[in-house]
Order: structure tokens, then sequence, then C-alpha cells
């Protein structure tokens, strides 16, 4: 007889298959995402030649608990007239420093969110990077690990970086936000976006907007520390939506998009959710090259 609060040798043996396997899951994830940088191998979205070659300004945001990096054109700050503001959100950044080990500084070694703002046309644009991002040892209060990774969507990392979005527009003068996501940035703008009544429009580029859908397709383990979109679909529902999907992206798949949005216009009749789909990119190739055309034609300042 089994002692009480035992598992049988076959059900703990299956458990830990199923442990190994996941992880070995998120290996084979995290190595897919090393492999999609390969175009970026002379890197056209590094951010201290791009900020160099635009002349844009650094200037670090101080919320409640959480410090974070912002970069604007010196005109945006000038320009009092425009009332609609883009803010640009990067993605997780340089989260694994191997595929066995989480990074120390999650800054990204290729900030495609920055080359997507740089690009943007159309209105007045800033950047933000994620928690934690770009800041040196006296800014880095309450920088713990799970920031940019199973906690990236937690209620710390959701709730200051709405903060920081506040700042922002309070700073440039502004009555309306878009907020133009990349990859794990638009996860994170849809949380934004459902709290904050003066968000028009979200912007999503490669953005696994569910991350729980996202990891149970790739069958790795969930981001437990993060916070479930599904309880902020209602609130998304009143906001119009673009989301950008590379048919080649295999880490943010454009069937999740669709899933998404998929679940949106069935559930809510009201919804205006848009899917543009283009044939030659992947999740990290294609996009900044593109983003100037994409923002004159799809974003604009209405």
């Amino acid at each position: 007889m089994l002692s009480c609060g035992r598992q049988p040798f076959n059900t703990q043996l299956m458990t830990s298959i199923s442990t190994i396997h996941r992880a070995l899951q998120w290996l084979g994830l995290i190595a897919a995402l090393f492999a999609s940088i390969a175009c970026t191998s002379i890197s056209p979205y590094d951010a201290n030649a791009l900020v160099k070659k635009h002349q844009w300004r650094s200037h670090i945001i101080a919320t409640e608990q959480l410090n974070f990096m912002t970069f604007a054109a010196p005109e945006s700050a000038h320009n009092t007239a425009e009332k609609a503001l883009f803010i640009y959100l990067e993605g997780d950044g340089h989260a694994w420093a191997s595929r066995y080990q989480p990074s120390s500084n999650p800054t990204p070694l290729h900030a495609i969110g920055l080359g997507l703002a740089i690009q943007h046309q159309g209105g007045k644009a800033v950047y933000l990077a994620r928690p934690c991002q770009f800041l040196t040892q006296i800014y880095l209060k309450n920088c713990d690990v799970k920031l940019w990774t199973s906690g990236r969507y937690s209620e710390l990392a959701i709730s200051a970086t709405h903060q920081a979005v506040l700042q922002l527009k309070e700073q440039y003068n502004a009555e309306t936000i878009t907020l133009v996501g990349y990859s794990g940035g638009g996860t994170l703008a849809a949380f934004i976006a459902a709290r904050e009544k003066s968000v028009r429009q979200l912007i999503t580029v490669a953005a696994p907007i569910d991350h729980n859908a996202w990891t149970e397709f790739h069958n790795v383990s969930s981001l437990t520390d993060s916070l479930s979109i599904q309880p902020y679909t209602a609130a998304l529902a009143n906001i119009p939506q673009i989301h950008f999907s590379g048919e080649q992206d295999k880490i943010a798949p454009s069937q999740l998009t669709k899933q998404w949005a998929t679940q949106l216009t069935g559930s809510f009749a009201q919804t205006n959710v848009r899917i543009v789909m283009l044939a030659d990119v992947n999740h990290q190739c294609g996009w900044v090259e593109k983003w100037a055309a994409l923002s004159e034609q799809y974003l604009g300042t209405r």
C-alpha cells in the first residue's frame, strides 16, 4: 500500500519526464530566438548607434518602484501643438544569457523597438524601454530577474510601466496615447491599454498577446509570476487594435495573433481589430526596414 501523500512511481516518473520535456522545449524556443537574429549580425538596431545617428536624447523616468530609460527626438518635446503621442515599448530584450541561464542585464542586444520608434512617420513618437533595460547600476532599484523572465507581465512590471506612460503623456503634453509594442512589449502594451482610458489605439508588432496561449503553443512552462490577459479582454474590446505579424515568425506565430483576434471579435460585437500580415519577415528581421512605410500607411495621427 502506498503511504499517504506519495505519488505512485509511474506518476512520479511521468511528472519528471513532463518537466524535462518542457525544459527542453524552452531551450528549443530560446535557440529559435537566437537563430532569428542572424539577420542582425551587423546590427542596424544597436541602440547607441541609432540614438547617435538620429540625434535622439535619453531621459530616465523614476516611478515609485522602478526606473525607466526613454529616448526621443529633441523636437518632440517642443511640439506642444500635437496632442497625440505614440509610445513605443521594447521587446523582452536580452532576457537569457544562454540557453540555460537568465541574463543579469535585460538590455536588448538588438533594440528593434527603438528602431521602430525612430522610423515612425506621422506624429510625435517616444521610446520607452522595459523595466531595467539600458540602466546603469545606480538606477537599478527593485530589478529582479523575474521582471524579464517569469514575471515580465507581473503587477509590478505592468503598474510601473503604466506610471511611466502617464509621465510621458504629461511630459509631452499629450491628450491621447497610441501604444506600439514590439514582441513582449506588445503584450505589456495590451495590459496597459486595458487600464488606461487615454489610450486610443493599441498596435503590436510580432507580439504574443496572450502569453498563456503562447507558452501552451510552444509547450513550455507558463510565466508563473505574470498576470493573465484574459480578465482584460472586455476592456480591450473597446480599443481599436492593429496587430502586425510575420508569416515567417516562429517565435510569435501568426496563428496566435489570429486566435487572439478571433476571440475578441467572437465575444464582443463592437471590437475593432485588424491584422496586417507580412510574408517576408520573421520575429526580428525586416520590421525596422519596413516600418516607415507601414507606420505612415496604418498608424497616422487621426
